[in-house]
């Protein structure tokens, strides 16, 4: 019973802070600004992923970093993964920026089955 009701005080006071600090649920950043196009998509997809994620573990966000090198040649794909218990960090590099985030992502998305498997409600202890 005791730790029903620190899980309750703990989502009560999760959520009172996210609705003061207002952080978007998707971050991403290191793109150029005429690489617009780009971040759209690069959000869409995040979004995407977010919405499975959220399934198994509720108030989750997603930041990512990309860094392009030899002229837009290479991606490297920085991305964090914030959970109410703790964050989980993955990274990727590829030729092609799509597929250096499909990594990333499905790293996110089997961290988040493998949370919802143990029986954690929605982090690390």
């Amino acid at each position: 019973m005791l730790k029903k009701i620190v899980a309750k005080v703990k989502s009560i006071r999760t959520h009172i802070v996210d609705s003061i600090t207002r952080r978007p649920d998707v971050n991403v950043s290191g793109l150029k600004p005429e690489e617009k196009v780009f971040k759209e998509s690069v959000e869409e997809e995040c979004r995407r992923a977010l919405g499975k994620i959220r399934k198994r573990v509720p108030n989750a966000r997603i930041s990512v970093h990309v860094k392009s090198s030899l002229k837009g040649k290479w991606y490297e794909i920085k991305g964090t993964l914030e959970l109410p218990g703790g964050s989980m960090y993955a990274s990727a590099s590829d030729r092609e920026l799509y597929g250096a985030l499909i990594r990333v992502l499905y790293e996110f998305q089997e961290e988040a089955r493998r949370v919802k498997s143990y029986g954690k409600k929605g982090g690390f202890k």
